[in-house]
Parts: C-alpha cells; structure tokens; sequence
C-alpha cells in the first residue's frame, strides 16, 4: 500500500529547502550570493530548520530505498540509482552549477568577455571549488551522497536485514520497545556530534567531511529500517507527535541557547542537537501519518516535478539575486521576488521543456515515456 503521507512529505522537505536556499541570500552565513544587505529577519526560522531539514530528506530518501530495492536485483537497484542519481549528478555538475560560480564570480571583479570564456578557460582549470577554485557540484551534493549511500546499503543490506528481525523481535516482545529504539537511533548521532563536528567541519565537499557523511549516512540507513518495519513503527510516531514535539522544542531551545553564547562545543551541545534532529523529524512524521495520509488531484504531479526542480532552484535563486542584489527593494520584498521568480521559472522549464522529451528526462533522473504517449498522470518511485 502506497504511503502518501511520505509522497506529500517529500514535496514540502523540498519546498522549504528552496524556501532555505531563498533565505540564504539574505543571511550572513557563507553562500554564493548575498543581496547587498543582511539582516536577522530570516535568521531564527532558518537557523531551527536547518537542524532537521536535510536529515528528514534523508529520511525520506531511506524510506524509498527500502521499497525501491524490494522490487529489484541488487544489481536492478545499483542500474536504476545509477541512472536516477548519479548521471543527473554529471550532468548538473558539469552544465547547471557552473553558471552559479560564474555569476558569483562577476561580483567578486572578475572580469571574462563571456559565459564561454569562463566555462573553457576558467571553470575546470583552477581547481576544486571548496579549495578555491571554480569546480564544484554546490547544492548537487546530497544527489552524490545519496548514490553513494545507496551503494552502501547494497553492501548492508544482509546486516540491516538481520538487524531489523531483531527489532521486530524487540517489537513484539517488549512494550518498553519505542524508547529502547529511540535511545539506539540517537546514540550514533550523538557520538557524530561529540567526536566528529569539532573536528571535521561541514563542507559538502567530500573530501574530509566525515562528520556530515557519516550522520547522514546513518539517518538514511535509519529511515530504510523503518520502511521495513513501518507497520509496527508508524502506530508509535503518530501516537507520540505531540511528545516528541514538545521535547523537540525544548531541545532546540537548549541548542540554540548554547550556540549564543558561543560556548565551546560540549556534551550538552551534542545530546540537544541530536534530540532536536530525531524528535522534530519523528513528530513530522505524526502528524504526516495523521493528516498526510490520503492522495491528492496535484501529488502526481508535484512528486515527479520535486527532483527537476531541485536540480534547477538554486542556478535559478542565484541568477535572480545577480540581478536583483542590488537593487532599492526591502529584504522581504526581494526575497519575495525570488521565491516567486524561481518557482514560476523552474515549474515553466519543467512543465513546458523538461517532462516533453526525453532526452532531457533521462539527464534530470525522471522516467522515460513512450515515444506515443501523453503526458497525463504522471508516476514516480520514492
């Protein structure tokens, strides 16, 4: 049976990514584009999703591995990521993320007769762009993770099957189970945080960012566990929404509080930000299971066109703000603009290019269509 709880979920983790990337302009945190002004508008809603928002992508991304693998070969699964992540990677990489980088370029002094004189004489010749230099795959990262944590799970897959037998034996043997598996989901997270955020900062890059990979890469696995128990699982998240909520909450709070003050990253520190992860994404869950549960006329839709509009919104979001940055505008209103501005032009590219030929689907990661076939309702795996 179809979950259309997580069908609507992936949409709206993507929707306020794009809300983030939007917000990122006008923040002084490291970006590629910044308006000519900053403020603290946007700093609170952000700082507290940016705690949880890509760990529930991840999440999600876990959950519809588990489903994706059960229809397929080891090998069936490996071609279809390979088609569905990595190529969309390459191609992202190699034609839609450098424009951001030449953009960011021009409002650094540099100075090129062209796009075309950047893309060949600039673009690969100056190094990895995390060192420097103008290569690099920006927003694209959680696409290359995600395939390489899914080539991971191929590898775990026999472990993990083992390990959720025993969660099943936990389940229907022991009413204090749910805490049990709560407390064993924040331990690897907790210990992520203690002993990896200090010394591996956040790159996105690669190269020597153990701590975010080694997070996430255990909450994708923890989301693939919980598809493969999701009918015993999902009763526990809905019932325990308002719990985990409030205990969410207050855990950010403690977060947040200590991160102010600038304290040195202690054990309070580690336990607060990993109960913020775990609790916020498990009460969206619940009231995902409560309210989400039923399909919708538009969900069709919006879940093939998620991933398209993933890969474009951010070339978008920083080819608005080159134009805009500067500008009499308040903050909100161009931040309005952007947002409006990268939705109408994403859903245009998608809607009347992008899901009309084929070519173009395959190098975005969709599902090819029959060369006769309208385009009606369209489909799409988790």
């Amino acid at each position: 049976m179809r979950k259309y709880e997580i069908d609507q979920l992936r949409v709206y983790a993507f929707l306020i990514l794009i809300l983030y990337h939007a917000g990122l302009v006008f923040v002084p945190w490291e970006f590629h584009m910044h308006n000519n002004e900053t403020g603290e508008l946007f700093l609170m809603p952000m700082f507290f999703s940016h705690q949880w928002r890509i760990g529930l992508l991840f999440v999600i991304s876990g959950i519809g591995t588990y489903f994706s693998m059960s229809r397929r070969s080891s090998i069936g699964y490996a071609q279809e990521r390979f088609i569905r992540l990595f190529i969309p990677f390459i191609f992202g990489t190699l034609i839609l993320v450098l424009p951001q980088v030449y953009l960011r370029r021009l409002t650094e002094g540099v100075e090129y007769s062209s796009y075309l004189d950047f893309y060949i004489n600039d673009a690969f010749t100056k190094g990895f762009y995390y060192e420097g230099g103008n290569f690099g795959w920006h927003h694209l990262w959680f696409i290359l993770y995600l395939f390489i944590f899914s080539m991971i799970l191929i590898i775990l897959k026999k472990p993990l099957e083992l390990l959720s037998i025993y969660i099943k034996k936990l389940i229907s043997s022991w009413k204090g189970w749910g805490i049990t598996l709560f407390i064993c989901v924040c331990i690897p997270v907790f210990l992520f945080e203690y002993f990896l955020r200090p010394i591996f900062p956040e790159t996105r890059g690669l190269k020597n960012d153990w701590f975010i990979f080694s997070e996430y890469l255990w909450v994708f696995l923890c989301g693939y566990l919980i598809a493969r128990n999701i009918d015993d699982i999902w009763p526990l998240l809905k019932k325990s929404k308002y719990f985990t909520l409030i205990v969410g909450i207050i855990a950010y709070l403690i977060y947040g509080h200590y991160c102010v003050m600038g304290d040195e990253y202690i054990m309070v520190n580690a336990i607060s930000r990993t109960l913020t992860l775990w609790c916020i994404i498990f009460s969206i869950f619940g009231f995902a299971i409560q309210y989400l549960n039923k399909n919708k006329k538009w969900l069709s839709y919006a879940n093939e066109a998620v991933y398209p509009f993933y890969i474009l919104h951010q070339t978008v979001i920083i080819a608005i703000t080159f134009y805009i940055r500067d500008l009499d505008y308040s903050i909100f209103t161009k931040f309005m603009i952007i947002v409006f501005g990268t939705g109408l032009i994403c859903w245009s590219l998608y809607h009347f290019v992008i899901r009309k030929i084929n070519v173009l689907r395959f190098l975005f990661g969709m599902k090819l269509i029959p060369a006769k076939s309208r385009i009606t309702s369209p489909t799409t795996e988790l």
